[in-house]
């Protein structure tokens, strides 16, 4: 999401000749880093917890700027499917992960920015907690996960530092990345059930 927050401001006005098509092999390139030293391959989608098929406002903040966009998920153990339209209605990118790779389009440039990011914030929200348990600790990662009153908080550390923190609740998730110093409100709009 970092990646997303850091171009929105340039592309609101939104010209479609800048659009932009990108299709990644994820067995190659589905790296991120979660940490500075820390890289990471974004996970199958066979690990989603639930099936989403939802509408979900985004609030992101980064730095001193705040964002907002609407966003139509779809995710289930065949992918993710997610469409981000600014407030006026328009496109920013249409991000589509699956097995055979990551299709990445938009009027957000792609020369700095990694679908592979959005992919691992959206896996670390939505994916069973016993599988990236797993994963982080084969990276030296530790997923930590609690029962609250206001809901599921999930907390990634590494070396004793928390670096990601995320609640999650029936209405909304709210994830900080501290490392990076972003952080996003998910309100879903609808929900699959």
């Amino acid at each position: 999401m970092i990646t997303i927050l850091g171009l929105l401001g340039g592309c609101a006005s939104g010209n479609r000749s800048n659009e932009t098509d990108i299709r990644w092999d994820t067995a190659t390139d589905g790296i991120v880093f979660l940490t500075d030293e820390t890289h990471i391959e974004v996970m199958a989608p066979v690990f989603i917890e639930k099936p989403l098929d939802e509408l979900q406002k985004l609030i992101a903040i980064y730095g001193d700027r705040e964002f907002s966009m609407t966003a139509y998920i779809v995710a289930d153990e065949m992918g993710i499917r997610m469409i981000c339209m600014g407030e006026m209605g328009q496109e920013l990118f249409d991000l589509d992960f699956s097995s055979q790779g990551t299709f990445f389009s938009g009027i957000i440039g792609t020369g700095s920015i990694s679908p592979e990011y959005i992919v691992m914030d959206l896996q670390l929200v939505y994916y069973k907690a016993e599988a990236l348990r797993k994963h982080l600790d084969d990276v030296g990662l530790k997923l930590i996960v609690q029962e609250e009153l206001a809901g599921q908080q999930r907390t990634v550390h590494s070396n004793g530092k928390v670096v990601i923190e995320i609640l999650r609740n029936d209405r909304e998730v709210i994830f900080e990345n501290h490392l990076r110093g972003y952080r996003y409100s998910i309100i879903r709009e609808s929900n699959d059930g």
